[in-house]
């Protein structure tokens, strides 16, 4: 398939034709698969670990403050290995907007300095990833911060046509337009302090005000009544649990898929995902521990492990024998010792 010019067109109006020399259709089914076959190889060679999505590149290096010049001497070389990859393949890559982040606690440090095309990149201390506001020190104040002006603004244009919509558009509008706000990578922030959670909930008062027209001075557990919702932090919790059971599950798929390939398809989570689940105590140690979780069932032993956390003794089986996520989290504090 070639391509040797492009242009726009509507009903009645069209642009004029421009050549191009190296793209992909935009607006088009194959546009984003030619473009994914494009850029595949510029990952081939580099030497930090670089993660793709679309056309967003990031690359991540590891520093060790013994030796900080050692990271930042490989990070320069594979920004110049981008840069060869580029001129060869006629894609530009903005140094303009390019920046990188140190994620560290460590103040009055000087680092040195990184370069695309021969110019100097700016360092940041806040950088949107994804629809993601990262932080240096890892903090979730500036990401919560975006998410509640966005939200707010939204809810508030509910709340201007609140008087001429029943409770059910309210409602939907709500679950529609502003919770998915919230609610985005929710399992990421799910760490936040407690003012932070506590300004989340706020903002769920606030909606469940406008959506029930209940006094702004009623009980928020009254308002979660009526509504027949949780509050966000036991919603964040059930996500949570969620992604947990399936990257369990995906985990034992992939275990058994050695003996039986039809069990590769059950994985839920990609394995990225599930290789972050620790060992348990059974499986770092060299000896046998005793026997701490049982199979009602069956009435056997099923796993030999201690408990040092959420993903540990019973996770191989509470996963699959888990027929809710309620279920799952049920299991794994009563079972797993």
């Amino acid at each position: 398939m070639v391509i040797t010019f492009h242009f726009l067109a509507t009903l009645t109006l069209s642009s004029d034709s421009r050549d191009i020399n190296a793209s992909v259709p935009q607006v088009s089914i194959l546009g984003p698969l030619l473009f994914l076959i494009y850029v595949n190889d510029i990952v081939g060679s580099l030497e930090t670990l670089p993660y793709l999505f679309a056309d967003d590149t990031s690359l991540l290096c590891t520093i060790d403050p013994k030796n900080m010049n050692a990271a930042f001497d490989c990070v320069n070389r594979d920004l110049d290995r981008l840069a060869e990859w580029s001129e060869q393949w006629r894609v530009t890559f903005n140094a303009e907007k390019t920046v990188y982040m140190i994620v560290t606690n460590r103040v009055n440090v000087v680092y040195p300095n990184l370069y695309l095309h021969g110019r100097q990149l700016t360092r940041v201390h806040e950088h949107k990833h994804l629809g993601m506001v990262l932080h240096s020190s890892m903090k979730w104040g500036a990401h919560i911060d975006t998410v509640l002006n966005k939200a707010f603004s939204r809810l508030n244009s509910i709340r201007r046509i609140s008087r001429v919509i029943s409770r059910v558009v309210k409602e939907s509008l709500y679950k529609a337009l502003v919770l998915p706000v919230v609610e985005y990578g929710s399992i990421l922030y799910d760490n936040c302090s407690f003012l932070l959670s506590q300004r989340l909930e706020r903002l769920h008062r606030q909606a469940a005000v406008v959506v029930t027209g209940a006094f702004k001075n009623t009980s928020y557990v009254k308002l979660l009544t009526e509504l027949g919702c949780e509050n966000l932090e036991s919603r964040r919790k059930l996500a949570r649990l969620s992604l947990f059971k399936k990257m369990v599950i995906s985990m034992i798929s992939k275990g058994a898929s050695k003996t039986d390939p039809n069990d590769r398809n059950k994985l839920l989570v990609p394995e990225y995902l599930f290789n972050m689940v620790p060992q348990s105590v059974g499986e770092r140690v060299g000896y046998v521990l005793r026997i701490i979780l049982w199979n009602f069932s069956s009435i056997r032993p099923l796993y030999h492990g201690a408990k040092v956390g959420l993903p540990l003794c019973g996770c191989y089986n509470v996963g699959p024998d888990a027929h809710t996520v309620n279920h799952f989290h049920f299991l794994l504090s009563h079972f797993c010792i």
